[in-house]
């Protein structure tokens, strides 16, 4: 098993965003969700990296 390491809640909650999308209609899809999602995800990302690389 894998243990969840880095942004891993964050990646978490944008692939819900994704099944979200896909489950919905045209009408229901929540564009603004998922930008926000992985708005969130990138930068916990980009700092997760920055931390690892000593930066």
């Amino acid at each position: 098993m894998v243990e969840p390491v880095g942004p891993h809640k964050e990646a978490q909650a944008l692939i819900e965003q994704i099944r979200l999308l896909g489950r919905a209609t045209t009408q229901e899809q929540d564009w603004v969700g998922f930008k926000k999602a992985r708005e969130v995800f990138v930068d916990a990302a980009r700092t997760c990296l920055k931390d690892s690389l000593g930066g």
